[in-house]
């Protein structure tokens, strides 16, 4: 903790100093006995986590000084730290701002509770600092996205980036408070509606699907969305990021699988940076920039393999590929569907890579429906061991099958549901 002690007294100061750092270690002290030149001190806005200040100083007094400090920075902890008690000195420093106010004093006792003071409000300084910053990144992030993001509640956008509100040829103000309807095509509403309902109400905790968007001139777009239940101003909301497709490839392939793991993996490392604090807020956008930019430069054609889908076949040759030893696998799997069966086998794949690391016996169980088929994934020993995130081939295979995807965590593991599939 960076403390910055301002006194014209040089031998109080350098007395206040010692005792500040001998009754809390992580206390480091700079002093300063001219006020008028404390405010350069600061030059550096994180140079000083907290400043304690005599109050009658000549040129300065202690208000003149804070003052001063709270013009440049307005919550740097500011104690003031007076020979001079009284009421109307304590009455000044709190309305003029002042974080404490606190007479001096002598011995342990009293520089026990001043190291007390500058360490509570060290602690909420560096909080509300992290958390300014964080608010700062993810909404530069989301602004400056290539790909749009949106927030809705009870059927109503709340939030949107610039790039939603364009793909859809619409200003954010034309479309925030309007149903989410606006954008999406009368033949997928109810598809939309059913998704909405599962995620605000908590049943599911994302979706992957397409669906047929429509912008302000009437036109169509191919829409790939992505969403999850959030809490917004207290109550369940609907956070969701989409990309057009210039291409949607009914019941198989993908304009933009390969780049789109890409992408996410790229996301990935943006993600753990952004955790690190790394203050370099431009390096951050532009490599947000870049990975999702990655999705335009890559829009190459998958070769397809439509056929007849056989989810047990598909799910057994990519657990011979991969070589596991830790996944037993389930199965009530007597319907097929019609689609590309490569694409079933690198969603098993990917599940598989996923889990494999897992340090832990994991029971996979697959049971189909007439339209649907579920994945059912469980830890043996859940207490220990925390499921991995989402394998991108969840993404690329609800895209490939035309399917719709809801994903939902359960107490030992994870449930994907793939619905809207093709009977073979």
């Amino acid at each position: 903790m960076r403390v910055l002690c301002i006194d014209d007294d040089a031998a109080f100061c350098d007395l206040q100093a010692h005792f500040l750092e001998q009754v809390d270690p992580d206390i480091e002290v700079e002093t300063v006995t001219d006020p008028t030149a404390a405010v350069d001190r600061l030059d550096d806005r994180w140079s000083y986590e907290c400043v304690v200040c005599d109050y009658d100083m000549p040129g300065m007094t202690g208000l003149d000084v804070y003052e001063a400090i709270a013009e440049a920075y307005p919550n740097l902890p500011f104690i003031l730290h007076t020979g001079k008690g009284s009421e109307e000195i304590a009455s000044e420093a709190i309305s003029a701002g002042v974080t404490d106010y606190l007479q001096k004093g002598s011995g342990p006792e009293h520089y026990e509770l001043l190291a007390n003071r500058i360490g509570e409000y060290v602690e909420r300084y560096r909080t509300s600092r992290q958390q300014t910053l964080t608010e700062q990144r993810y909404q530069r992030l989301v602004e400056q996205s290539v790909v749009g993001i949106g927030l809705s509640q009870n059927g109503k956008f709340e939030y949107l980036n610039p790039r939603f509100a364009e793909i859809f040829g619409y200003t954010r103000d034309e479309l925030v408070g309007e149903s989410v309807y606006t954008v999406i095509d009368a033949s997928d509403h109810d598809r939309v509606e059913h998704a909405l309902e599962l995620r605000e109400s908590g049943d599911i905790d994302s979706v992957h699907y397409v669906v047929t968007g429509l912008d302000k001139r009437g036109n169509q777009i191919e829409i790939e969305v992505n969403g999850g239940q959030v809490i917004y101003d207290g109550e369940p909301a609907v956070l969701g990021v989409i990309q057009p497709l210039d291409v949607r490839h009914h019941g198989g392939g993908s304009s933009a699988q390969h780049a789109l793991s890409e992408i996410r993996d790229q996301l990935t490392a943006i993600d753990a940076a952004i955790d690190r604090s790394d203050p370099d807020l431009d390096t951050i956008a532009d490599a947000a920039k870049a990975a999702l930019e990655t999705i335009e430069d890559h829009r190459t054609e998958r070769t397809t393999q439509v056929g007849v889908i056989d989810i047990e076949a598909g799910c057994r040759d990519a657990y011979a590929d991969v070589g596991v030893d830790n996944l037993s696998l389930t199965f009530d799997a007597d319907h097929r569907y019609t689609g590309d069966a490569v694409v079933v086998e690198e969603l098993f794949a990917g599940l598989f890579a996923a889990w494999a690391h897992i340090e832990s016996q994991v029971e996979f169980a697959v049971e189909t429906a007439p339209d649907a088929f579920e994945i059912r994934i469980e830890l043996v020993d859940a207490e220990t061991v925390e499921a991995p995130p989402d394998p991108p081939e969840i993404g690329r295979a609800a895209e490939a099958l035309d399917a719709d995807i809801y994903i939902a965590r359960t107490e030992h593991g994870i449930v994907y549901l793939f619905t809207g599939m093709e009977a073979a």
